[in-house]
């Protein structure tokens, strides 16, 4: 199913360089608050990565992607553009200061969000699992809920 282009910031891939997940990984570790405790932020209602980042978002730009799964080829530009439209538009409503998950995530996708006034903050995602930095700088942790919610 082909995702809407509607109220979505420009995805762009012209720059992203293949790599393997161990960088990707280092990436979303370093986003990682040890002094928060593990704590986390209970959402009132359901929450799209798009309203929750924050700001005005002019693009997301692609830095470095990872196969989706180990021992698969590196995602086409078109399939990066995809991952990111949909997780742009999916929903969450725990948001963790650390990695609050025991299963392996293989990160996939590592890129910057860049604000309307010049500011980025980081995104790292595998499609189901997300490590970003919103507008003010706060890194948050979280899945994403099934997407029939």
């Amino acid at each position: 199913m082909e995702i809407s282009d509607v109220n979505l910031p420009t995805i762009v891939v012209d720059s992203m360089v293949v790599t393997d997940h161990r960088d990707l990984i280092r990436a979303a570790n370093s986003l990682e608050s040890a002094s928060c405790n593990g704590g986390y932020h209970y959402l009132e209602r359901p929450t799209t990565v798009g309203d929750f980042v924050g700001g005005n978002v002019k693009s997301i730009r692609v830095l470095r992607t990872a196969p989706f799964r180990p021992g698969t080829k590196p995602p086409t530009p078109d399939e990066v553009r995809q991952r990111l439209k949909a997780v742009w538009q999916r929903k969450f409503q725990v948001a963790f200061c650390q990695i609050a998950w025991a299963e392996m995530t293989f990160w996939s996708v590592a890129a910057v969000v860049e604000f309307e006034d010049g500011k980025q903050s980081p995104l790292i995602t595998d499609g189901v699992h997300v490590a970003l930095q919103n507008y003010n700088g706060n890194s948050a942790f979280f899945r994403l809920l099934p997407a029939a919610q």
